[in-house]
């Protein structure tokens, strides 16, 4: 089932025009292919300060769990600040993050218990060489350990999803350069 996701996600993102129009039905397939409680992608950015922050960008929940996306202040958090260094470092550096909320460091465990998460995996998302965001999956029923195949399913999940990233960005470009270069060939005539 978590196989069929991921293949499914695959072509949902090949054959759209807009990785952000497949998303949505993407994250549901492997939440529910993984019986997750909510599976999360959050894009990263750096501030004028060139901190680390992220950005809930979509959500997928099962039925009777809480969105985050719905409590305020939720959407946005800094690595340093809101104390999950760790996650920059392990994410960023192309890692994946995994186990019981029990195992992490303090900082984190707060925060993650008061949303309910009682084990995450998460996996790093990267455009080219740019770490762009991470994908995951929480569990808000029990403490799991994340199997190696739902971990590598997560990881490829996050490959596909940052290589159909890439490419809309890269049409985006093609499509500018062209735009221009046409201008340009109107104005001289």
């Amino acid at each position: 089932a978590i196989l069929e996701a991921v293949s499914t996600a695959a072509e949902n993102f090949l054959t759209s025009s807009s990785w952000e129009n497949s998303l949505a039905d993407v994250i549901a397939r492997m939440g529910r292919a993984t019986r997750a409680s909510r599976v999360f992608v959050f894009e990263t950015l750096q501030d004028i300060d060139h901190t680390w922050v992220s950005r809930l960008y979509n959500e997928w929940v099962a039925e009777g769990v809480s969105s985050e996306m719905e409590q305020a202040g939720a959407h946005v958090h800094s690595f340093d600040s809101d104390g999950f260094e760790r996650w920059e470092q392990v994410l960023g550096h192309g890692r994946i993050l995994s186990g019981p909320v029990s195992e992490f460091p303090e900082s984190e465990r707060l925060y993650l218990e008061k949303i309910g998460v009682r084990s995450l995996v998460a996996a790093p998302i990267f455009v080219g060489q740019r770490w762009w965001g991470y994908i995951g999956l929480d569990d808000c029923l029990e403490e799991r350990q994340w199997s190696p195949a739902e971990q590598d399913a997560l990881r490829l999940a996050a490959g596909i999803l940052g290589a159909a990233i890439q490419r809309q960005q890269t049409e985006e470009v093609v499509k500018r350069l062209y735009e221009t270069e046409r201008a340009q060939r109107q104005v001289s005539q």
